[in-house]
């Protein structure tokens, strides 16, 4: 009698459990960087990462990492009002104060001072979580001058060069 009752309570605790799994809303996301397109080598930019939550869940924090091949992000990662920053070598991570977080249709933009290296097209990862689940989007940067695009281009191939390059 003591197990069918010890085994009734765990059902019942594991149905809950469930249901509440199921309750949750998880969040989308979407991300993008401007500048974008081409940028010249070894220039310092300002880039500006918007975070969109396209549902679900408030967005809590929000972690963006660098590709190997652009400068240590230690004091770069621009402060922002109502929330914490962290950074290291390879990321800034922000965290949102009480009534700061990333409502569903809400965006919010986060600025990173980074240095372009060599030639190449980048991902940086910008990653999202609500306190349950973590979202990841790649953005990417191209770095190129008009003269590498010539070098690498294949005969009788179009060049599309951006305004102001």
């Amino acid at each position: 009698m003591k197990t069918k009752k010890l085994t009734l309570c765990f059902l019942v605790l594991g149905i809950m459990l469930v249901s509440l799994g199921m309750v949750s809303a998880t969040h989308t996301s979407t991300a993008t960087i401007s500048p974008s397109g081409w940028l010249k080598k070894d220039v310092t930019l300002n880039l500006v990462f918007n975070v969109s939550n396209t549902g679900g869940d408030p967005i809590m924090y929000v972690i963006i990492q660098k590709p190997a091949e652009f400068n240590s992000l230690i004091g770069n990662c621009s402060a922002l009002a109502g929330w914490d920053v962290t950074e290291n070598p390879t990321f800034c991570t922000y965290y949102a104060g009480s009534g700061h977080e990333i409502e569903a249709g809400k965006s919010q933009t986060f600025n990173v001072n980074s240095t372009t290296s060599i030639f190449g097209t980048y991902s940086w990862s910008v990653k999202t979580h609500d306190g349950i689940q973590q979202k990841i989007n790649s953005v990417q940067v191209q770095v190129q001058t008009i003269q590498n695009a010539i070098d690498t281009a294949s005969v009788g191939s179009t060049i599309n060069v951006p305004a102001g390059t």
